[in-house]
């Protein structure tokens, strides 16, 4: 899908929803949740071509897994995000705070492997 039909989507999509506000609530409130599941599955489409090239970049340089804790971690960090902002959109601003400190403390936990790894390669630099 081009841009000018992503773009031109949400703007049909906003206006549906704007008209049903109006009128129909709960339509309204339906229309955003479709309109977001769309979003949704146009963005996971767009990420394909990333996806392909660091399976490439992966087997050319065997880095799999730093490569798979990259994604884990990417893929924490949207969900988290979305959940966050779709509880802010309900009005429970307290628990959005919440739900993005739980995604860090996961991303944090889930780079653990890493931080390991890059503090065994600084001792050994130092120690000679």
């Amino acid at each position: 899908m081009s841009i000018y039909q992503i773009i031109g989507t949400i703007i049909a999509g906003l206006v549906c929803i704007l008209l049903f506000r109006k009128t129909k609530e709960e339509y309204a409130l339906f229309t955003g949740i479709f309109l977001g599941i769309i979003l949704i599955f146009l963005s996971v489409n767009a990420l394909f071509p990333v996806v392909e090239y660091v399976k490439s970049l992966d087997k050319s340089q065997n880095l799999g897994s730093m490569l798979e804790i990259l994604f884990k971690c990417t893929a924490v960090a949207f969900l988290f995000s979305t959940a966050s902002s779709i509880s802010k959109d309900c009005g429970e601003a307290g628990l959005a705070s919440k739900i993005e400190l739980l995604g860090k403390c996961l991303v944090l936990s889930l780079t653990l492997p890493l931080i390991k790894t890059a503090f065994s390669e600084i001792t050994g630099i130092i120690s000679g």
